[in-house]
């Protein structure tokens, strides 16, 4: 099964539907003391563990970056496709004594991240599929950075780090991704720094009249009239070196086209 509705583009939404999820994990039978451990396969249920708590999320590394387009890819790649957003194979499990773990589990699930492949929800030799509640506030986190990180003004100065739709006080950003070019609106004087990424070939941008330490500088934009940068999201493949088995992936620009699955079930991407 392939899922619907993943997401690689909108990391508002993301964060509003990790809060939904957030909301939805207190033990209506004990005190509402949220809930940190759940699972979705075989046994769907929301729990506590006896021995142990997880709160790490791939997001945590985006601290460690050196540079905006690994943030970039990571994020389009790897976090937002892994959130849960298409919860149909979730089967709600009997619940006779209307125990509050195991009520309307398949909808308290939606917006939760958890232990995912690169390729899916379900990794490969593994039969348990988990989504711990502690770590939707983990996934949360990193997408409000990348968000905030996404475009800024400082002394009036504009700088575009990533590529996703994101508007301010400041300046509006139209991805590449979901529109035909980046398109970018300051709303206030000042010079724009905008970050190329390393597969594009400044020389081959029209408006490249200033570039510098991987930015294009724009030294007085129009305030209020969109400027378009246009260049092609290149396609190209890359693989994944797995513990146990190399993943190849077709990334268009900073975001997968398509991604071997070894014939995983729950999948985000075309199979490669």
């Amino acid at each position: 099964m392939q899922l619907s509705n993943v997401n690689t583009t909108d990391i508002t939404s993301a964060i509003r539907l990790g809060c939904r999820m957030m909301s939805n994990i207190f033990n209506a039978d004990d005190n509402d003391i949220p809930f940190f451990s759940s699972e979705v396969r075989p046994d769907p249920q929301l729990r506590f563990s006896g021995v142990h708590s997880e709160s790490h999320m791939p997001g945590r590394h985006l601290n460690a970056l050196l540079n905006a387009e690994d943030a970039e890819r990571i994020t389009r790649c790897h976090i937002l496709p892994s959130q849960l957003r298409d919860n149909t194979f979730i089967e709600d499990p009997p619940n006779p004594h209307n125990i509050d773990g195991f009520r309307q589990v398949a909808d308290r699930h939606l917006g939760g991240f958890g232990f995912p492949a690169p390729y899916g929800h379900a990794p490969l030799d593994f039969e348990r599929i988990s989504f711990n509640t502690d770590i939707v506030g983990g996934g949360v986190g990193s997408l409000c950075e990348v968000l905030r990180e996404a475009a800024r003004t400082e002394s009036s100065i504009h700088r575009v780090n990533l590529h996703f739709d994101h508007e301010t006080e400041h300046i509006k950003v139209e991805s590449p991704y979901t529109n035909n070019c980046l398109r970018i609106t300051v709303k206030s004087l000042g010079p724009l720094y905008v970050r190329i990424p390393t597969w594009v070939n400044p020389s081959d941008i029209a408006e490249c009249s200033t570039y510098s330490n991987g930015y294009l500088l724009i030294p007085q934009p129009p305030v209020n009239t969109p400027i378009e940068i246009r260049f092609p999201l290149t396609e190209r493949e890359s693989v994944l070196k797995h513990r146990t088995r190399d993943i190849r992936v077709r990334l268009k620009g900073d975001s997968v086209l398509a991604m071997e699955n070894h014939g995983a079930d729950l999948t985000y991407f075309d199979p490669l």
